[in-house]
């Protein structure tokens, strides 16, 4: 309930910013949508890891709709370009011929 009151502070601009400042030194993620994005990037890596690749298969479970959905979300245009660099950064596989 904390976190979410600070999210709620900050957005309408009620959170001083000494204390966005503190949170933001500590890595806080100000929006929670960011969060299961992170956990799943997480998931992704350890997926690589472990199987050398990341064409995870979309049967796999939740992070195999996960990574299907970022190949939607890129080939629509709604995903960040930062995300982006991110999944290319580790070698994500975009699109299966």
């Amino acid at each position: 309930m904390w976190v979410t009151n600070q999210r709620v502070l900050k957005n309408k601009g009620r959170l001083p910013a000494d204390r966005v400042a503190r949170l933001e030194g500590v890595g806080f993620i100000w929006a929670s949508h960011n969060v299961a994005w992170e956990d799943a990037f997480a998931q992704l890596q350890r997926y690589k890891e472990q199987h050398g690749d990341t064409n995870v298969p979309r049967a796999s479970g939740a992070l195999g709709t996960w990574a299907s959905n970022q190949r939607a979300s890129k080939k629509k245009g709604t995903l960040s370009a930062e995300r982006v660099v991110r999944l290319d950064a580790i070698g994500f596989v975009w699109s299966f011929r």
